[in-house]
């Protein structure tokens, strides 16, 4: 078990003993202010490493490598952008190690950090979310393989959900309204019909909403290529054309 820890500035680790009780906390320094902590095989060694949000001055997403033992290497921080609320593990880009995004809340965006497969991160690279994204998470949402983001809006109220393209990269956000103030989000097949919905707590009005995923493919036809080319002289020309419309 994992314990991000506000007050201290740490995380605590406490490993189980295998009869549902834990072995006292063993704690490592993080960034300030921990606020949420993600548990995922980060440099693809087989054991489990951390990754925490760090929401207050540090502003940073805190990585801490296992040892393979249940102790963790000394926390190295990357850069995040204002009041990171929650950090979510997912292969994002499609290269098979698991990438990092963070939730923004102060700055009403999330973080995408891509791994170089031995567990250090690339820069942060925003995409917009609502206002005071408290929570975030990665899933298939439009079935075509590639893994989407959708954030809680604790201060709009609502839900992002921004469609990944595959390569780390995402979308403009689409927002669904939820109820007041979501302070966390998650995916899952609540209705059996084989595509992911989402569901939120709301913090004020006491309640879970539940989005429902239509499951409706883009219904727009591509638009058809013109002005092709080809070099005279080889008898022959190759056409590649992608009938995907997403942005």
């Amino acid at each position: 078990m994992v314990t991000a820890n506000d007050n201290s500035d740490n995380v605590s680790v406490l490993l189980g003993a295998g009869n549902g009780s834990f072995a006292a906390a063993v704690n490592y320094g993080v960034g300030d202010e921990p606020w949420s902590v993600t548990v995922s095989d980060l440099d693809g060694d087989g054991d489990s490493d951390l990754a925490v949000a760090n929401r207050n001055s540090s502003n940073n997403v805190s990585v801490l490598l296992g040892i393979g033992n249940g102790t963790f290497a000394g926390a190295v921080n990357y850069g995040a952008v204002d009041n990171c609320r929650s950090v979510t593990a997912a292969d994002l880009d499609g290269d098979g190690d698991s990438d990092l995004a963070a939730a923004n809340a102060g700055s009403a965006n999330v973080s995408v950090l891509l791994n170089d497969s031995s567990g250090s991160f690339a820069a942060a690279v925003n995409f917009g979310a609502g206002n005071g994204p408290y929570s975030v998470t990665a899933s298939d949402l439009d079935g075509d393989g590639d893994l989407d983001l959708a954030t809680a809006n604790y201060l709009s109220d609502n839900v992002s959900v921004l469609l990944g393209r595959g390569d780390g990269t995402f979308a403009a956000q689409t927002t669904y309204a939820a109820g007041d103030g979501p302070t966390s989000v998650y995916a899952a097949d609540l209705d059996g019909d084989g595509d992911l919905d989402l569901a939120t707590a709301n913090h004020y009005s006491n309640n879970v909403s539940v989005l429902l995923n239509t499951g409706e493919p883009d219904t727009n036809p591509p638009t058809a290529p013109t002005n092709l080319s080809t070099t005279p002289g080889d008898r022959k020309v190759t056409l590649t054309w992608s009938a995907n419309t997403e942005p």
